[in-house]
């Protein structure tokens, strides 16, 4: 069984009502053995290959459209976290427990 920290959002009861009622948002152990570790699982993450997706198996013309509008006139590749679009980790701020950075 896992020893770190468990995130704070999990106290939103109106999100995640079963771990908020069992007060997993606060759960902290000593020593905790899985917040060191998540810089490297990051990492590991991040240098993973996306797959390819198979041939068939998704609208490829409705995904461009997608594309399109993202980095359009929906204006998201100019937002300062897009970036984070982009990437497995989305920057969660885990050594700070703010959820942001």
């Amino acid at each position: 069984m896992g020893r770190g920290r468990f995130d704070p959002r999990l106290n939103d009861a109106t999100q995640f009502p079963v771990a908020a009622r069992a007060g997993f948002g606060d759960v902290r152990n000593n020593p905790d053995l899985i917040t060191p570790k998540l810089g490297a699982l990051h990492f590991y993450q991040l240098a993973i290959p996306a797959p390819k997706p198979l041939q068939g198996s998704f609208d490829e013309e409705a995904a461009e459209r997608g594309r399109q509008v993202f980095n359009g006139q929906a204006k998201c590749a100019k937002l300062p976290r897009a970036a984070a679009f982009h990437r497995a980790g989305v920057e969660y701020a885990y050594s700070r427990g703010d959820g942001d950075r």
